[in-house]
């Protein structure tokens, strides 16, 4: 006669998978949540930094020159917020971002980092500065040529925090009906 090996019984409820199985799909789920934040941010910044990169060089070459650098910025905010508005939601639904403060504040928080790091690298690169001196031209630029710069620097921050912004907006839609 064959023995056949003792199967472990595990305690099942009829509410679902035994703890353990409940615990490991769960942080599944947020792994997989993580990433689609990250891919989200990273599909957010590069097409975002690629417009206003083009933006900007058009600003420059353009517009400066005739009508100066505050005519110019006044031109290019409203088209690159409008522009960074529309991809955040195409970027926030495509990979599925939950309609929650903490991932969108992921998201916004991953988007302005990888913003300066884009900028710091091109400064650090093309004009042959240090991080140092990256951070200390980007703190002083608040301060310097103003307002032009100052309204540079807070659409840079409306971009980052866009995606809990529209969350905000979002809820109180949902309020409202």
């Amino acid at each position: 006669m064959m023995k056949l090996p003792k199967q472990k019984s595990q305690a099942t409820s009829s509410l679902g998978p035994p703890q353990k199985s409940l615990k490991k799909i769960q942080h599944a789920n947020h792994a997989g949540e993580r990433v689609r934040i990250v891919q989200a941010s990273l599909f957010y910044s590069i097409i975002s930094i690629g417009i206003a990169g083009s933006l900007d060089a058009v600003r420059r070459m353009a517009i400066e020159d005739w009508f100066g650098k505050l005519f110019g910025v006044m031109v290019e905010l409203p088209v690159l917020l409008a522009a960074f508005w529309r991809i955040c939601i195409w970027t926030t639904r495509k990979f599925s971002i939950p309609p929650n403060p903490c991932p969108r504040l992921a998201m916004s928080f991953s988007a302005f980092l990888l913003l300066l790091c884009v900028q710091a690298c091109v400064e650090i690169t093309s004009m042959g500065s240090t991080p140092e001196e990256f951070f200390k031209n980007y703190v002083e630029s608040f301060f310097t040529d103003f307002p032009a710069n100052l309204l540079g620097r807070i659409v840079e921050l409306t971009y980052a925090f866009m995606p809990l912004l529209q969350l905000s907006l979002e809820e109180t839609k949902k309020k409202k009906m």
